[in-house]
């Protein structure tokens, strides 16, 4: 029976070795290879006008990525993953910038959702993920032809900012998972959008 016991021991250390070394060895650390497709369901708009828009993240690389959903305060600055917008109006020589600033935005609502399980995502070479994506209610207040990209930024390291108010407690696992996910920047196609008054 003791040997038994030792035997199941061994086992099960093994594969919590095996899945811990997987968890951390089982992606790239770092990533150049990741692609962003960005579309609106409607681009000729009215100002203040909502479109519905959607973006598609894909590993173009060799080996495996962990990447981070994009969540509640990405778009501020206040967690990984940081997302933004470049739009240029009415300037085909202007250029869009390479990444995300690392700024922090003051945001209307000062509530961060917890990280939950499910957030941090594995993506194989070759494979796709719709990102989170609402009703988007485009920032142009006036008529005229704007050029825009959605930025995307995985930064495991980054210290999430804690000055808001937060919904419930972060899941520790995923943060784990979020900690040593894959370091990567995308910056999506362009997207013309013509807007009336």
């Amino acid at each position: 029976m003791r040997k038994f016991l030792l035997g199941v021991a061994i086992l099960l250390f093994t594969a919590m070795v095996g899945v811990l070394a997987y968890e951390t060895l089982g992606h790239a650390s770092r990533s150049t290879n990741v692609a962003l497709q960005f579309s609106a369901q409607n681009t000729s708009l009215h100002v203040g006008e909502e479109t519905q828009i959607r973006l598609v993240i894909k590993n173009q690389g060799d080996r495996a990525v962990r990447l981070v959903e994009i969540g509640d305060g990405s778009e501020s600055g206040w967690r990984t993953p940081v997302v933004a917008l470049s739009i240029i109006k009415d300037d085909n020589a202007a250029q869009h910038p390479t990444e995300p600033s690392t700024e922090l935005k003051v945001r209307d609502c000062g509530n961060v959702n917890a990280l939950k399980w499910g957030e941090v995502f594995r993506l194989a070479p070759g494979d796709t993920r719709e990102l989170s994506a609402e009703t988007w209610r485009p920032p142009f207040l006036e008529p005229g032809v704007y050029r825009v990209v959605v930025l995307y930024a995985n930064r495991p390291s980054m210290s999430w900012f804690k000055g808001g108010i937060f919904s419930g407690r972060d899941n520790p696992l995923e943060m784990w998972r979020v900690q040593h996910s894959t370091e990567a920047t995308a910056v999506s196609n362009e997207v013309v959008f013509t807007v009336q008054d």
